[in-house]
Formats: structure tokens, C-alpha cells, sequence
């Protein structure tokens, strides 16, 4: 059963964190995004667009099967928000879709770095979603407490974070450098 959404307070997660962690946490999380866009560029290279079953079908590839599971129902729901949004215009595809991370900046990356010569906006937004799921299991495992979904004492570095990191198989195979992975250079 997937967990409830991480309520996303900026403020107080901040608090939590010092600078150095939130920048640890970040460098972590882009190795999934590279490698969830490394094999969607190697999915849809046949047809050169890359359309939001690439990125499923990527994420399946990429991530553990409970991760990856969590990850595309987030997704799903957030296409599903998208979708039943009234003013079209109004608003940012992001808040549209209830995300925190903004999927036009995953559109922007997908195509600089060269995903697919046509990236759809329900490709970004998949993607965009599952990296959302990814860093709100991230932070549940390695910043909450896993038995009470509070807050640990424990003061957070780099080093507890990594302890917590190679604690959880899942995790550990997920934030793995895979530059061997990456191609070395584009078509």
C-alpha cells in the first residue's frame, strides 16, 4: 500500500535541514533523473519523440518495482489533476497538476539534453511526478523516522544520511552513481 503524500511545508522542512544536506539530497536525486531520462532517450530513439509511456515504461526499467509502482500512481494522479484543470492558461502546468517541482523546467531538460527531438508536456509532467515520489520517499526514509513518521533527534549530516542511505536496499541501488550508464556522447 503506498504511503500518503508528504505534506510538502516548505518552512519547516527547511528547518530540518542545513544547507549542506539539502545539497547532498539533491545531488542524490539527480542520479535517478538521469537515468529515468537515459532510458527514456533509449526508448523512444526509435521514433524520436518521447511521449509519457516512454517515461513509464523507463521508470519500470530504472527503478525498484515498489518504487517505481508508488512513482507512476503519483504521476498518474497528477496527469489526472492536470487534465480536469479548468483555466488552462491561467496557471502553471505544475500547480495545475499539484506538483511542488516545475515541469516546465523537466520539459526544458528533457529537451537540452536531448531525451527525444519531441518531448510531449505529459512526458515531462510523468517525469517531473516521479521525481517529486522519489524525493518524498527519500525524505521519508531517510529523514523521518521510519516507525513513527516523526522527525528524527538525531542531528541530519551528510554522514547520517548516507548511514540511512545504505541501510535501505531499495534506496542504496537507486542512489548508486551509474555514470557507466550514461552515454558518453548523443546522436
Amino acid at each position: 500500500v503506498p504511503a500518503a503524500p508528504v505534506d510538502w511545508d516548505v518552512d519547516s522542512v527547511m528547518l530540518l535541514l542545513s544547507q549542506d544536506v539539502v545539497d547532498r539530497l539533491s545531488s542524490l536525486l539527480r542520479r535517478p533523473l538521469v537515468r529515468v531520462g537515459t532510458e527514456s532517450q533509449r526508448v523512444s530513439a526509435r521514433y524520436g519523440r518521447c511521449s509519457r509511456t516512454d517515461v513509464v515504461l523507463a521508470s519500470k526499467l530504472v527503478l525498484p518495482a515498489s518504487l517505481a509502482e508508488t512513482a507512476i500512481q503519483a504521476a498518474a494522479r497528477a496527469y489526472a489533476l492536470y487534465g480536469v484543470s479548468a483555466q488552462r492558461f491561467a496557471y502553471a502546468k505544475s500547480t495545475r497538476s499539484g506538483l511542488v517541482l516545475p515541469v516546465g523546467a523537466f520539459h526544458r531538460w528533457m529537451i537540452d539534453s536531448g531525451v527525444a527531438r519531441v518531448v510531449s508536456e505529459c512526458a515531462s509532467l510523468y517525469l517531473c511526478a516521479i521525481v517529486e515520489s522519489l524525493a518524498e520517499e527519500v525524505y521519508r526514509r531517510v529523514v523521518l523516522e521510519p516507525n513513527n513518521e516523526e522527525p528524527s533527534d538525531e542531528k541530519l549530516t551528510r554522514d547520517v544520511i548516507e548511514r540511512r542511505i545504505s541501510a535501505d536496499p531499495e534506496l542504496w541501488s537507486l542512489l548508486q552513481p551509474h555514470a557507466y550508464l550514461v552515454p558518453l556522447h548523443q546522436p
